[in-house]
């Protein structure tokens, strides 16, 4: 199977590889990541070995590629509930790379902070 496989993406940290490796892996393509034991052990080898690889199967690289590439969706529906939940948006850039804090919103892009009620 190694012989099939290609690097789509090369990643220095662990979390970021690990969350594009579940993107893909909840889409249904298979992924490994090479070289994140190395980096496990010690993160400073990262450098050294030119970052861990993500790699899917040659048949599967384009649809990995779109799934990396594609934004946050406005909108989440809970399969099981039927039950939809609205991405917060910022209202200065319109990126929806948010993170929600008890009282406060901040965007990840432009690092614009606000208060608002989303669950309208």
């Amino acid at each position: 199977m190694a012989d099939g496989l290609i690097t789509l993406c090369r990643y220095r940290d662990l979390p970021e590889a690990l969350l594009a490796k579940g993107k893909l892996e909840a889409a249904g393509i298979e992924c490994f990541l090479a070289d994140d034991n190395m980096i496990r052990l010690d993160w400073f080898n990262s450098n050294a070995i030119g970052g861990m690889r993500l790699q899917v199967p040659e048949k599967d690289a384009e649809a990995a590629i779109e799934i990396l590439e594609s934004g946050i969706p406005a909108v989440l529906i809970d399969e099981s509930t039927g039950e939809q939940y609205r991405q917060p948006e910022c209202p200065q850039c319109h990126s929806r790379d948010v993170s929600e804090f008890p009282d406060l919103f901040r965007c990840s892009a432009c690092n614009h902070k606000w208060n608002e009620d989303l669950s309208k």
